[in-house]
Parts: structure tokens; sequence; C-alpha cells
């Protein structure tokens, strides 16, 4: 099961209208719809009460297609806990550092920093929500209902004196029987994020 961070998201966060980390821009100055705010309306057309302004991408987006600047990339991780009477799965989506602070390079050799991590997590938790399936099925799969991305700063307010990875940590409510059938048989036995993101190449020295 997966949850895509791009793919999924209502097309707030890649209007150049919408108000940065709020629930408004220039067409919703008091309040973007729920329709719009969960991505059952893209908003490319009229919509009551929008002011006449619809949709626009923000520039950086347009030069994106243009010079090839994106690639998308993929992170998987274990589900660690399933509870099979509520319908909940709960495990780690992504990790950006190990225990000992050391970066974490995923299978294709790639790796994400905690600042690019939390902000991708807050995104999501604001435009989409939704879990989907194989990258594929992105609504009727389940919802979001935990969420925590554990930064230095977090563990410290939490009083966490032991150290633990930086990571993204949340849980989904599942909808979707079928779905739920392969949780449960260890058909799927991952959490698989991703999303679109500008590709650097680092090096060593």
């Amino acid at each position: 099961m997966d949850n895509n961070l791009t793919e999924n998201a209502a097309p707030c966060a890649l209007c150049k209208n919408h108000i940065a980390n709020t629930f408004n821009c220039k067409a919703f100055p008091k309040g973007i719809p729920d329709e719009i705010i969960l991505g059952e309306n893209k908003h490319t057309e009229p919509f009551p009460g929008d002011h006449g302004i619809q949709f626009e991408p923000r520039e950086d987006e347009e030069e994106e297609d243009e010079v090839e600047k994106t690639d998308d990339w993929r992170s998987e991780f274990e589900i660690s806990k399933v509870d099979e009477s509520a319908h909940q799965v709960f495990g780690w989506f992504s990790v950006a550092e190990d225990i000992n602070g050391n970066i974490v390079i995923d299978k294709q050799g790639d790796f994400i920093m905690p600042e690019d991590l939390e902000i991708a997590a807050y995104d999501y938790v604001l435009y989409a929500r939704e879990a989907g399936e194989m990258h594929d099925k992105t609504t009727g799969i389940g919802k979001l209902i935990a969420s925590i991305v554990t930064t230095k700063d977090i563990q410290k307010a939490m009083g966490i004196n032991t150290p633990i990875q930086v990571g993204w940590f949340g849980g989904f409510q599942i909808s979707d029987e079928a779905v739920w059938s392969k949780i449960i048989d260890k058909t799927y036995s991952m959490f698989s994020i991703g999303g679109k993101g500008q590709r650097e190449e680092v090096n060593d020295d």
C-alpha cells in the first residue's frame, strides 16, 4: 500500500494562488472548500464562490516540465503493527536518519534529508491524507489516522532521551476490504511512499 505525496494531493499546494501553510487562497480567502482541499475537485473549472479564480500552476512547477528538474522516487518500510479488529495499520513511512545520526540510503541509492522529509510529511497531512494501493488506485482505500515526524526537536519536546531514528511514523484506517485482506495475509507487508523530488548528486568528498 502507498501514500503518495504528490499524486494524491489536492491542487492547492501546486497553485500560485495558495497562501502557504494555510487553508486559504486568493479564490477562497476565508477557507478553501473541503472538496478542493481533499483533492476531490482539482478546481480547474469555476467553483461557487471562487471569485473567478481557478487553479494556476506555480511558475516553478511549469519550469520543472521544461528543464526536467524532478524525478519520481519511492521509499519502502515494513509495516510494524496491525490491529485486525479495527482495520488499522501502523509503521514507519520513511526514515531519514538512523539512531546514530547517519543518513539512511535506500535501495536505489537515494536519501532524503530530515528537513525535506518533514516538509513533505506536513504537506501530505495538509493536502492528501488518502491511502493508495500500489501507487495506482488513490481513493477509497483508507484515511490517515496518525502522523508524526520524529525530528530532534520533536524528540526533545516529547522527553525522549534514548536515541531513536529520525523519520515519519504513522497509521491508516483501511476501508477497502480487498486491500485489508492483502495486509492480513502479508501480500502487502510494507508502506511505500512516493512523489516527485529534485534529485541531486552528492560527492563523498
